[in-house]
């Protein structure tokens, strides 16, 4: 997990990781 999440860091703008880190969550909830 850990490294995937530096993979998509290092491809994503700060902007798009926050916005795919939002979706996560959002889906992680329901």
């Amino acid at each position: 997990m850990r490294q995937t999440k530096k993979k998509i860091s290092k491809h994503l703008s700060n902007s798009e990781r926050l916005r795919i880190l939002e979706e996560y969550l959002t889906s992680a909830a329901k």
